[in-house]
């Protein structure tokens, strides 16, 4: 098994089927790499997970998922398996969620220019 942080292992255990990529070789799965952002989008990633499954169990096929992570400053999903309408818009309110989110802790944030594009809050983006 890849080296998990602890968000990544209670996601695992709670979504095994649409999270195996996570225990995967990097070679076979990009999600092997891990969830590819930072901890304050944690919260958008639960809760997109979790409707994702209910949206599998629903339609009895399940979702899985290929690759989690920051793009151009906002929440990039990619996935295979079940393709809806509902599946499609249940990650693109995630990754909608992720622009207005500080992709460091949380609260509430802008994507900001520089360097590196980013969501963040007032107080990372003055750390930056």
């Amino acid at each position: 098994m890849n080296d998990l942080n602890d968000f990544e292992q209670k996601m695992h255990q709670k979504y095994p089927e649409m999270l195996q990529g996570l225990t995967m070789d990097m070679t076979k799965s990009c999600l092997a790499w891990g969830f590819e952002c930072a901890e304050g989008w944690n919260d958008i990633i639960e809760n997109m997970l979790e409707q994702l499954q209910i949206e599998s169990n629903n339609q009895k096929e399940q979702v899985v998922i290929e690759q989690i992570k920051e793009k151009f400053g906002t929440l990039r999903v990619y996935h295979s398996g079940l393709y809806s309408d509902n599946v499609n818009q249940i990650v693109r309110r995630a990754e909608l969620k992720s622009a207005e989110t500080c992709e460091v802790c949380g609260k509430k944030g802008e994507v900001r220019g520089g360097g590196w594009i980013k969501t963040l809050c007032d107080e990372h983006a003055n750390n930056e």
